[in-house]
């Protein structure tokens, strides 16, 4: 049975001398060595002040001495990566990759791309509206088809224009004629209906 943490240290820790997790672990659980040990590697894993230095998962190597990837940090793909991914995707949402690649335009915000946000000869593009990823067909502003929210980014920051590179604007013009759902209103990227 674990003790009870006391209000003041029962005995002084002397600065400088012994690691400080013992003392820590000692007040938690005087007698079992074993959990002792469990208790200690606890405090080590979740301390803020351990996250730094060779020990985290940057520079940690497994026992066969392949170097272990952090899972935590993203890897952004190459230009040959994402000129691949771009080959492989279907017509109508290759510009979907080059604009979240490129321009920086996160999904919920090229969803809710309309074809007024878009300026075909200039390449500009107002970014004004989101629309979420959770379907909750009962909260305000709920699209009657869909069911997902639309509405403003979540920061002021995010209202903005964005400016297509000039590379890229053939691709944006074609889509806007081929792919874009008709009228000013229509969505940049609009779904397939599906039929069951």
């Amino acid at each position: 049975m674990c003790a009870r943490l006391p209000t003041r240290p029962q005995r002084p820790v002397a600065r400088g001398v012994g690691d400080p997790d013992d003392y820590a672990v000692e007040l938690v659980h005087p007698v079992d060595p074993t959990h002792r040990t469990t208790v200690r590697a606890r405090i080590r894993t979740y301390s803020p002040a351990r996250r730094t230095g060779p020990r985290t998962a940057q520079h940690a190597v497994s026992a066969e001495g392949e170097e272990l990837i952090d899972r935590r940090k993203p890897k952004p793909a190459t230009l040959d990566e994402l000129a691949t991914i771009v080959d492989h995707m279907p017509e109508r949402t290759k510009l979907f990759v080059v604009l979240a690649a490129f321009i920086g335009l996160r999904e919920g915000e090229l969803l809710e791309l309309r074809r007024f946000d878009v300026d075909g000869v200039t390449g500009r593009i107002s970014v004004e509206r989101k629309v979420e990823k959770d379907v909750d067909r009962y909260a305000v502003g709920a699209c009657s088809s869909c069911g997902r929210v639309v509405g403003p980014p979540k920061t002021a920051s995010g209202v903005r224009t964005v400016h297509v590179p000039p590379p890229f604007l053939p691709p944006l013009q074609q889509h806007v004629l081929e792919h874009t759902a008709p009228g000013l209103e229509g969505l940049l990227f609009p779904g397939t209906v599906r039929t069951t």
